[in-house]
């Protein structure tokens, strides 16, 4: 309502007598205030509505990142082929007993000599 005013009101400044410009004046001063106001409050509801739209992006993008990731870990176990259950160990056998070397027999010191 005050943007039509403000632009009857610049018409008719254009148009009038230089007293009823001067009588013109506060209205179109008014309205040029409310247009003001009104450019203020838009560019406000914008960029809340950008950063809305921001943080809706950034929501959808974390959340396909983290479904592509899921897939990507689930293709990979699907590739893989299961491991057989592990079978349990098999018991270890005894370790074998060595034997003793029979005691050697020493040859005597005498017969080794010439004569």
């Amino acid at each position: 309502m005050g943007v039509a005013a403000a632009g009857v009101a610049l018409v008719a400044v254009t148009v009038l007598s230089p007293a009823a410009r001067r009588a013109a004046r506060p209205m179109l001063k008014a309205g040029v205030k409310q247009l003001a106001l009104a450019s203020i409050a838009a560019r406000r509801a914008l960029a809340q509505a950008g950063e809305a739209w921001e943080d809706l992006t950034a929501e959808i993008t974390a959340e396909m990142a983290s479904e592509m990731a899921a897939a990507q870990t689930a293709a990979t176990a699907a590739a893989k082929p299961e491991a057989p259950e592990a079978a349990p160990a098999p018991a270890m056998p005894d370790p074998p007993v060595k034997k003793k070397a029979a005691p050697r027999q020493r040859k005597s010191r005498a017969g080794m000599q010439d004569g």
